[in-house]
C-alpha cells in the first residue's frame, strides 16, 4: 500500500513498520471502550445494535357500514338536493372560478350514503353538470337553467 511505499522510502524496514504497527493496534485494543472512537467501538454501531420491536400496534381497519337502504337513500338525495340549491341560490358567485359548489357537509354526511358528489349530481335529474376545460373545473346548475357558454 501507499503508507508502506512511504515507510521503506524513509530507510525503514518493512519489519518494523509492521511491528510499529502492530503496538498501536495493540495499545488500541488494551484502551477500554469509552475512550475509543465510534468508528472502532462496535458497541456503539447501530448496525450491530440490537432491533427494537415497533411500539405501535398494527393498525386495524374498521368495519366496513352496512349498504344504505332505499328509505335512507331517497332521504338523503331529498336533503341533498334542498342542501344544494339553497347553497346555489345562497352564493351565486360562488363557482365562477370555475370549481363547483360543493356543500361543507357533504363529506361527513351524505358521501357515505350517496357517493360521490359529482356522479351524484351526473345522476339527479334536478341537476345538470357544465364541464370546464380542464376536468377539474365543472360547475353545477338547476336542470333547466341557461348555461353561459
Amino acid at each position: 500500500s501507499g503508507s508502506q511505499r512511504g515507510a521503506v522510502a524513509k530507510g525503514v524496514s518493512r519489519e518494523m513498520f509492521h511491528l510499529k504497527k502492530k503496538k498501536k493496534a495493540e495499545a488500541a485494543a488494551e484502551e477500554p471502550a469509552a475512550k475509543q472512537s465510534p468508528k472502532q467501538s462496535p458497541q456503539t454501531s447501530p448496525k450491530l445494535a440490537p432491533k427494537a420491536a415497533p411500539t405501535a400496534p398494527p393498525k386495524v381497519k374498521a368495519a366496513a357500514a352496512p349498504p344504505p337502504d332505499e328509505a335512507q337513500v331517497k332521504e338523503a338525495t331529498k336533503k341533498a338536493i334542498a342542501m344544494i340549491k339553497k347553497g346555489l341560490a345562497a352564493d351565486p358567485k360562488a363557482q365562477e372560478s370555475g370549481h363547483p359548489f360543493i356543500p361543507k357537509e357533504w363529506a361527513a354526511t351524505m358521501k357515505p350514503i350517496l357517493g360521490s358528489y359529482r356522479r351524484f349530481v351526473e345522476r339527479c335529474s334536478a341537476f345538470q353538470l357544465c364541464q370546464g376545460d380542464p376536468p377539474a373545473k365543472w360547475t353545477v346548475h338547476l336542470a333547466g337553467a341557461a348555461l353561459a357558454a
